[in-house]
């Protein structure tokens, strides 16, 4: 027995390839958002930024570019059964696709050009800082340690990191913001310890020769004592660095994840340099205590010792309070030739 015919389907029963192409070409930059959306989120939960945004503009562009395809292939299959909302589909499909196009294009000139500039700005950066490390290498005197170092290099690389922080975008600007923020406090201590390690160098608070009366005792301890300050601030800038710099970044939105990461590579440049600042800073410390102790100790004894100008040397009635005070002479004597030797290694950091 034959099977009955079935009789013939019906236009539209099944979408033709068209109507299917009609519709691929709107489903293709749908598809393309979520997964920008997605490669987003993923950069913000680890940090990749640079890689997810390529991966994103890829697929995006791909997912485009085939939009446009499915556009076109649909308006070519047309036929006359739902040929006006194949149309309709289908010309949606290439003027979304082709919108998005054109804007790709655009954002990839400007991503090409903001690469092309924040590789100049790197590059500006890398070369001020060589700069600055060279006028201290310059400066750096193996018997008297660091004298003069040119600070306009610090202050053109803080302005450069300033500017970064305008020319770039994204997390990078924040990073740069983050990095001047630093920078400032580093100049703003070194401001206020320079001229007090001049005055401290200058006065000679120990040349017992000027040394008149009890009373200007007092003043010589005052300037030792602006010295230690300062010194302390310095160094307290130096130490809180890696705090400051993960308050700022976190401030500033990054993500914990982008946090880590820029911290990561920051102690891996700051931390040797830091650790030989912070030693230098610690013999500054001991020059100062070690020069209030010989000032106490002069003061204390004031009448119990004289100064021989034809043997250019004080002469203490008591051996005992010779020693002691020799003992903060060796002291201070000591950590200076540290000092410079602690010096020597920075400046010839890599």
């Amino acid at each position: 027995m034959n099977a009955p015919q079935l009789p013939p389907p019906l236009p539209g029963d099944k979408k033709s390839l068209a109507s299917q192409a009609a519709l691929a070409s709107l489903v293709a930059p749908l598809v393309a958002f979520a997964i920008n959306a997605m490669t987003t989120t993923a950069a913000q939960t680890s940090g990749s930024t640079r890689l997810s945004r390529l991966v994103a503009g890829l697929t995006g562009g791909l997912l485009i570019v085939a939009g446009l395809v499915f556009a076109v292939i649909a308006l070519c299959g047309m036929r006359r059964q739902n040929r006006r909302k194949i149309l309709l589909l289908s010309l949606s499909g290439l003027a979304i696709n082709g919108v998005l196009a054109v804007f790709a294009v655009i954002a990839f000139k400007g991503e090409v050009k903001r690469t092309a500039e924040q590789r100049k700005v790197a590059e500006d950066i890398r070369a001020s800082s060589r700069d600055f490390q060279r006028s201290v290498r310059d400066s750096y005197d193996p018997e008297k340690g660091i004298t003069n170092v040119d600070g306009s290099s610090l202050d053109r690389l803080n302005r450069q990191f300033r500017d970064a922080s305008k020319k770039m975008s994204g997390d990078d600007a924040i990073i740069m913001q983050a990095m001047a923020n630093h920078l400032s406090r580093v100049q703003t201590a070194l401001k206020a310890y320079e001229p007090a390690m001049k005055a401290y160098i200058g006065a000679e608070v120990l040349n017992a020769a000027t040394l008149k009366q009890k009373s200007e005792i007092e003043p010589r301890r005052q300037i030792v004592r602006e010295f230690l300050a300062r010194n302390a601030d310095l160094t307290k800038v130096i130490k809180d660095s890696e705090k400051s710099i993960r308050t700022d970044l976190a401030k500033s939105g990054l993500t914990p994840a982008k946090v880590e990461n820029s911290m990561k590579a920051f102690k891996r440049s700051a931390d040797p340099r830091n650790a030989l600042t912070l030693q230098i800073r610690d013999c500054d410390k001991r020059l100062g205590d070690a020069t209030i102790g010989a000032l106490d100790l002069l003061e204390i004894h004031w009448n119990k010792w004289k100064y021989d100008p034809t043997e250019s040397q004080l002469k203490f009635e008591e051996t005992k309070t010779a020693d002691e005070y020799n003992s903060f002479l060796d002291e201070i004597s000591t950590a200076g030739d540290t000092q410079v030797k602690l010096q020597g290694k920075l400046v010839n950091l890599r």
